[in-house]
């Protein structure tokens, strides 16, 4: 977007590349590649680029278009006014028209904007109406957009723990205006003018890095670009239909209760609803339709929920949940002390001003923008702002309606200002805010606000909108159809209107004064009176503010105005709207008839645009009428409509018996109903439930409470007339079929005989003989046919995965067959109608549906039989017994089994009666390892069912949740459900579905209604998990490949030939271990989303060849793995041999070369006795397996992208050289010391016995150490041979004679009895090496002063001097074995190996920083309680200390800081990170610094007075002495050469020039100046 900032235009090439290349073989890409349409713009600015310079890190060259714009403040601003910026007036450029039309031509989700210059993710807003620096903007969805930035910053490797020079954003992340103003950006448009959610990310410091970083800025942000992209696959998604014709509806408004932003359904009905995790209410908003709601909507965090709304076409939308407001009486306030108008920017800083000073009290939001992209604001006051209080009533003021009608506006403004600061000061204030939830919005029309000028008295200029457009007739009518779309403000107003639950409302007017109520039109247009339901409580409403009014209730606006209307007269200062003059299109009567909420419209004068000098008066006037109008919320009735938990019916209805007006309840059950005080019959009723009638007295004071517990309602009392049912379950049968069934029409007359179901099976094959065959299962022991309907699209696609659904199993039990030949039929029709959820179910799966299997046992069974009175000899349970000893197998048995044989069925489900909850396996047996699939199967059902999951009664046994194993409810033997799952590993549950095993015809209906979307929603499981392939490198499919989750012993069915496979699997984190012969075992880890299915290809790289490498062939095989993999290692020397052989260095890592902070470090060393070198051979292996693994295999690719490994296979060179002749020999020392005889695991310094050694280090030794001091190694493994353990520090003993232990004893157990548990045998501890057959270690491991004590050890070194923690792992009895054992030893070894980088992301990790300039802080020491042993930070400063799980007090200590100390709570399997941010401590031997400077001023002045003193009083002890001689002999010499030197000075100026040539000397100036036996008297 600026052309010289092209880091993004090149990572987004890269990008390209990346996913086109890892497509099919990275299932991370291929997921989302597969399930996202993606659009990738390298370059904005095309034009600029080619002016910009490479290497320019500040220089602006380059970053504007062709035209000198700035295209990033070229987009429309929603804040226009007082910009200044050249670009927002320099009219769109072609760029930017081409992006505005990209936007608005797609139906975009989320979006990036890639810069240049910082390195932060910036998100909406970029600007504020005030247009300055450092000022936070939030957006509506400022969550979610905080939560997207973080997402990036933390997935990319340096932007959330460090900042460019001078910057500083915690996090890594800044709201875009906070950082600085930038007017016409692009992210705001996207986000105001689209259904885009987009940030801005700034990659790098300089603008335009040279080449050569490239890849390391592509390695930087690839994790974070992918984690970006996966989030759009979050929130909350779905489609909208039509009720009626299931055709998809586009340009529905998506509303969230309490976000005010929207999104719109696009071509297809499909829309996405991007939210943070949390719970939402949300409700669908079309022209035409009614509206739909869903409420309680959870958003977690992964994928997206997905809500479907089918929305009924109407004239009237549906109605909205209730309303708010309050009540208050007149007392001793803080009255408002400036008045004036404001204008859009004023009064946006004035409200955000008390949104800051009040936050207790006040919540701000905006509900959308004007034309011109004012933000339409709201200001929320209540003593819990943001959230609806249960039974706590709900009210709001709507101003400025009309633009140049303000006094509204500024009244608004006075009472924000006026409750603010009297609540906590006035108690009536106090109560009224804290039992009312108090919206007020000043201005609906802050354009028309725009054009209107002061002193207007009846003008209509800034009346309309910025499209002159009249606000107060633009809302849908009653009475006639309107043409057009809606003004912005106006759909601004309706979503606000139904994504809260008002209660009263006033649209405060001027132009006359008078308080208007409903209805503003009639059919026949004419002034009459239009009376709506309830007129007497909007008489009531009326004259409630008109009463407390001075002057409206006398009812003649004249007398403020004489000139204007001159005759116009109101009785009682109020009249009803139609009856003045008649409007079409107004809000009030829209607001009446669309939800709870009761609105009026208050005429506050006939001057429109009143002078500022006059709001006083206004105020006074209004203030307590204002106030009293409030407290009308709180008369009528108010309550709850329970359901008989307790639990609160959302969206019941509340009838008042004789006026023609409903309300409905809010979320929680809670209903606020405005009466005027008399007696009425009030009814509640709900879907599902029988209606309650109770009779109530309205008093004149308070809301009189009235509660409803509605009971489930078998039937309704014909008496009581409800409106038709929208429960699926209640409603009538026309329109069941019609929303619910594809107008199929259903028959529940009887049960369809063995004959007439095979009928209706061949009928259903004749009407969908494209997707439907009939398939032969098998005959019944009587000779009848078993027969099922398999279903499937017919298409290229094989090894479909295969649902298999079962009914009839027991013949008693015939629900299941009615259910199932209606769900074929349901499925046949969705198909043929072109449902798309069926369509893409039946092309991607093989349904095959058995109705009926015991037929025999159904002829004589009898309808109405609840028990269980029929058995005979079923054969329900006679799949796994033994054929000796019993009679020969049943036919239906050895059918069913043939076709599990040969069919493999992915899930299974059979329909059986007896309960009402799903029953998984086993029923013969406890838990199985797939316990979490099965579990999840059975809830996945029984949460489908509307009674199922909340444990329905039948008789005396309900199932918890309706879920239930087998064995829990009743255990029996050799069920199909339990040969399933152990002999086919396939997935069985079975749905129990009416307490009577053989209910009446008549239940039927509700049976089917229940089940249809439980059967549904159990098929649709069939894509919730993994399938995929397993491939050589090469891509071609692996005969012989097995696969299995790991803790699991089951296998995963592989297809032998395509190397195809399909596992059902639970949401959550898996991981699958593929194996093969002759290849590499790998790891991948899925991650499983509710209802999604991930697509996955395993690629197997062939088994490593090991085998010996002298040392050419090691560096040859080294430097060859460098050059393969050039962005994962790094190959160097670190020193060199006493014979100057090269001690060679390969790093692996995602990022190589320096140390990045935050990223641990480990080593292996091995080599360092030169006769064991089969620790060489282990090491390059391990190098040669992390490489070809990485991005193959998932923990692989985590370890190497999170870890710094370093290997030296060879620190003693010579000595390996020197036995390179020994190969097969177990025993005997030839190279095992170096050149100079030296043993260099002898050779390093050791402070533990309290010797000092003096000696010189060899020099491998020496260069081995600078080597492991230049990096901050947290953990080391070294390998040697002659047996078979690990050993631990420390390797000497103390003074005493005792073997040392160090402070971490309990970790370096911990790290040693890991590796020796993962290897096949060290764990036993019993070697059985041939030189020491004898020798045992308990769990393979020692403490190795306990075994062979020495010092100098590289192990102890390390320790000590290094803080890395290193174990001594001996890897075979033999010092060099034949060549042959190598391969074995490399399996046995490999999960010990690895499993070892994973050890040193244990225990505690983070960072030390300076908490006010948020630099590193090095060498800070983390202590640990309890512990003598202490880590230290690096450089950058950062720290890893390896601990075990539990509770430490952990203490940071730095020179010049305050140390500061934390109790960590430390995890397994992942450290706990720990930012400690220190205070520069400016003490000054141990005091402040003021009290140090004032100590040390008076110390220096003492002194100073001291000094002086013993000064005089010497020189003065001097001189009295002399005095005291009075005479002295004299010094001949010295007297006389004085004499001399006074008359030459004498001379000197015995002319006048002279002495004015001369300084003046002051002969006095002697040593004999204070002599008095010099001095003359006279």
């Amino acid at each position: 977007m600026h052309g010289n900032e092209p880091v993004g235009r090149e990572i987004l090439i890269y990008l390209v590349q990346y996913l086109c290349e890892n497509y099919g073989k990275n299932q991370r890409v291929t997921k989302l590649v597969d399930d996202t349409n993606i659009f990738i713009l390298p370059s904005m600015n095309p034009d600029g680029f080619e002016k910009a310079a490479e290497g320019e890190c500040g220089n602006m060259n380059g970053r504007p278009n062709a035209n000198g714009i700035d295209l990033n403040r070229n987009f429309p601003d929603q804040w226009p006014q007082n910009v200044r910026d050249s670009a927002q007036s320099a009219g769109i450029q072609p760029e930017t028209k081409s992006l505005i039309d990209w936007i608005e031509s797609n139906p975009f989700v989320l979006s990036a904007n890639l810069h240049g210059g910082s390195l932060v993710a910036s998100y909406p807003f970029d600007d504020s109406s005030k247009h300055r620096n450092a000022f936070y903007s939030g957006s509506p969805d400022d969550d979610f957009f905080k939560k997207a930035a973080q997402v990036y910053s933390n997935n990319h490797r340096t932007m959330h723990v460090r900042n460019c020079p001078g910057d500083h954003f915690e996090g890594g992340i800044t709201n875009g205006a906070k950082w600085y103003d930038v007017p016409g950006g692009m992210q705001d448009y996207n986000y105001l003018h689209s259904n885009c959610f987009e940030i801005t990310i700034e990659l790098s410091c300089c603008r335009y890095p040279h080449g050569r970083t490239l890849p390391t800025e592509w390695d930087n942000n690839r994790d974070a670009l992918m984690a970006y992209m996966e989030l759009v696959h979050t929130g909350v998604k779905g489609f909208v239909y039509d009720a009626f014709t299931n055709e998809a509806i586009s340009g529905a408004v998506i509303i969230v209760q309490e976000i005010a932003h929207n999104v719109t359904s696009v071509s297809h009905g499909d829309y996405w609803r991007l939210l943070a995790p949390g719970i939402y209410n949300m409700a669908v908003f079309k022209e035409g339709y009614e509206m739909s709601r869903a409420n309680n909507v959870q958003v977690i965090e992964g994928p997206a929920t997905e809500v479907t709304f089918r929305l009924e076409p109407t004239e009237r939308p549906l109605q909205s949940p209730p309303t708010v407001a309050t009540q208050i009486s007149a007392g001793s306030f803080i009255e408002p002390t400036i008045f004036h108008h404001h204008n859009h920017e004023v009064m946006t800083a004035m409200l955000q001003d008390y949104a800051h000073r009040y936050p207790h009290i006040t919540y701000l939001y905006s509900i959308g923008q004007s034309v011109q992209g004012r933000d339409l604001w709201v200001m929320e006051i209540s003593d819990n702002p943001g959230a609806h209080e249960q039974g706590e009533p709900e009210f709001r003021y709507v101003g400025n309606i009309h633009g140049n009608e303000v006094v509204g506006r500024e009244l608004i403004i006075n009472m924000i200002q006026f409750l603010c600061e009297n609540y906590g000061h006035s108690p009536e204030i106090t109560d009224l805010v804290d039992k009312t939830r108090i919206h007020l919005l000043p201005s609906i029309n802050p354009d028309g606000y725009a054009k209107a000028k002061e002193g207007d008295v009846q003008g209509e200029v800034g009346r309309a909108n910025a499209n002159n457009v009249d606000l107060n007739r633009d809302f849908p009518d009653q009475f006639y159809e309107r043409e057009g779309t809606l003004q912005p403000e106006t759909k601004a107003g309706i979503q606000w209107t139904l994504a809260y639950p008002f209660v009263l409302s006033a649209g405060l007017h001027g132009g006359s004064l008078v308080a208007n109520y409903p209805y503003d039109s009639d059919k026949l247009m004419k002034v009459m009176y239009s009376k709506c339901p309830d007129d007497a409580v909007y008489i009531q409403l009326s004259e409630a503010y008109s009463f407390e009014h001075p002057t409206m209730h006398l009812g003649h606006p004249n007398t403020q105005c004489p000139n204007v209307y001159p005759d116009e007269t109101f009785d009682e200062g109020i009249t009803n709207g139609a009856a003045w003059y008649n409007i079409r299109g107004g809000f009030q009567d829209w607001t009446y008839l669309h939800s709870n909420c009761f609105e009026i419209t208050l005429e506050l004068g006939c001057v429109k645009y009143p002078k500022g000098e006059d709001l006083p008066s206004y105020w006074n006037d209004n203030k307590m009428a204002m106030l009293k109008f409030i407290q009308q919320a709180h008369k009528g009735v108010k309550g709850f409509v329970l359901n008989p938990n307790g639990v609160g019916i959302s969206n019941a209805t509340i009838r008042v018996t004789g006026i023609d007006h409903n309300i409905t309840t809010a979320r929680d059950g809670d209903y606020w109903r405005l009466l005027i005080p008399n007696s009425y019959e009030i009814t509640a009723f709900a879907d599902g439930y029988a209606p309650q009638t109770q009779t109530v007295t309205v008093l004149e004071d308070w809301a009189v409470q009235v509660n409803f517990t509605l009971l489930l309602a078998s039937s309704i009392d014909p008496q009581v007339t409800v409106p038709e049912s929208s429960d699926p379950l209640t409603m009538p049968d026309a329109k069941w079929d019609r929303i619910y069934n594809f107008n199929l029409q259903q028959n529940f007359t009887k049960y369809l005989s063995n004959i007439d179901l095979q009928k209706k099976m061949a009928e259903l094959r004749a009407m969908y003989s494209d997707i439907i065959t009939l398939k032969q299962i098998g005959i019944s022991r009587n000779n009848q046919n078993i027969v099922g309907l398999e279903m499937r699209v017919s298409n290229r696609t094989v090894n479909k995965p295969k649902v298999a659904l079962f009914g009839g199993l027991h013949g008693n039990q015939p629900v299941g067959r009615e259910l199932l030949w209606r769900l074929a039929q349901h499925l046949g029709e969705g198909y043929k109608q072109g449902d798309h959820l069926i369509t893409n179910l039946l092309t991607t799966t093989t349904i095959l549906i058995i109705p009926a299997l015991d037929v025999d046992g159904f002829t004589i069974a009898s309808e109405g039989k609840c028990e269980d009175t029929y058995r005979g000899d079923s054969f329900a349970e006679s799949f796994l017994q033994n054929d000796a000893g019993h009679m020969p197998e049943r036919p239906e048995v050895t059918a069913m089994k043939d076709l599990f044989g040969l069919d493999k069925f992915s899930l299974v489900l059979a329909i059986e009666s007896g309960g009402v909850f799903t029953r998984y396996p086993l029923d013969n047996g406890d838990s199985t390892e797939d316990d979490d699939l099965l579990f999840d199967l059975a809830s996945q059902y029984s949460l489908a069912h509307p009674t199922m999951h909340v444990g329905e009664l039948c008789g005396d046994k309900a199932m918890t949740g309706g879920i239930s194993r087998g064995s829990d409810w009743h255990r029996a033997l050799n069920t199909m459900q339990d040969y399933v799952y152990r002999t086919q590993n396939s997935f069985m549950v079975t749905a129990h579905v009416t307490c009577c095993l053989y209910p009446d015809h008549d239940k039927l209906k509700k049976a089917w209604r229940e089940n249809l979307e439980p059967l549904k929603t159990f098929l649709h499981l069939i894509h919730q998990g993994i399938h995929g392939h397993i491939h050589t490198v090469m891509n071609e499919p692996i005969a012989g490949a097995t696969l299995k989750l790991q803790g699991h012993t089951m296998n995963i069915s592989v297809d032998p030939q395509t190397a195809e496979f399909h596992r059902v699997l639970p949401p959550g984190k898996h991981y699958l271990i593929a194996t093969a012969p002759g290849f590499m075992t790998v790891r991948r880890q899925v991650d499983i989303m509710p209802n999604q299915l991930t697509h996955i290809t395993i690629n197997l790289e062939r088994e490593l060849n090991v085998s010996y490498h002298d040392y050419n062939k090691m560096e040859v095989m080294m430097r060859t793995l460098s050059q393969k993999y050039p962005g994962l290692t790094n190959f160097k020397t670190i020193g060199r041999s006493h014979d100057l052989l090269q001690l060679w260095s390969l790093e692996i890592s995602k990022q190589t070369g320096e140390h990045l902070p935050g990223k641990p470090e480990i080593k292996f060393i091995a080599g360092m006795h030169g006769n064991e070198v089969v620790g060489r051979e282990l090491l390059l292996a391990l190098a040669e397996y992390l490489l070809k693994n990485y991005q193959k295999d998932d923990i692989v690719t985590k370890l190497v992208d999170h870890t710094h490994i370093h290997f030296v296979p060879d620190m003693n060179p010579e000595g390996s050289e020197a036995a390179k002749s020994t190969e097969g020999t177990c025993v005997g020392n030839t190279g095992k010391l170096n050149t100079h005889g030296v043993d260099l695991d002898r050779d390093f310094p050791s402070n533990i016995s309290g010797i000092i050694d003096e000696k010189v280090p060899e020099d491998e030794t020496n260069y081995v150490m600078k080597w492991m001091n230049s990096r901050p190694f947290v953990m080391s493994v070294a390998l040697y041979g002659g047996t078979l353990m690990v050993r631990y520090p420390y390797n000497t003993k103390d003074t005493a004679g005792k073997p040392s232990i160090t402070p971490d004893n309990d970790v370096f157990q911990h790290l040693a009895q890991t590796y020796a548990n993962l290897h096949p045998s060290m764990h036993l501890g019993t070697p059985a090496c041939p030189n020491n057959v004898g020798e045992e270690f308990d769990g393979g491991i020692i403490h190795g002063a306990s075994w062979l004590p020495y010092s100098g050890s590289m192990q102890d070194y390390n320790y000590d001097y290094l803080n890395c923690l290193e174990l001594d792992v001996f890897v075979e009895c033999c010092n060099y074995p034949q060549a042959k054992a190598l391969k074995g030893l490399w399996e046995n070894h490999q999960a010990s190996l690895v499993e070892m980088i994973s050890q040193v992301h244990q225990g505690i990790k983070g960072f030390v920083v300076d908490r006010e300039r948020e630099e590193p802080i090095e060498d800070a020491i983390i202590s640990i309680e309890g512990r003598e042993h202490h880590a230290r930070t690096h450089k950058d400063g950062d720290f890893w200390k390896i601990l075990l799980p539990g509770s430490y007090q952990v203490t940071v200590k730095a020179d010049g800081y305050a140390d500061k100390t934390e109790l960590i709570h430390v995890q397994a399997e992942k450290a706990t990170e720990v930012h400690f941010k220190l205070r520069y401590d400016k003490r000054i031997m141990g005091l402040p610094p003021v009290i140090f400077v004032i100590l040390t001023a008076v110390i220096v002045a003492l002194l100073v007075v001291l000094i002086i003193f013993f000064v005089v009083k010497i020189y003065r002890s001097s001189n009295t002495a002399k005095m005291k001689r009075g005479f002295y002999r004299l010094d001949g010499e010295k007297m006389y050469q004085e004499e001399y030197n006074d008359r030459v000075a004498l001379r000197d100026f015995n002319s006048k020039d002279q002495l004015l040539s001369n300084e003046y000397h002051d002969f006095t100036d002697s040593e004999s100046d204070n002599e008095i036996m010099f001095n003359r008297t006279s």
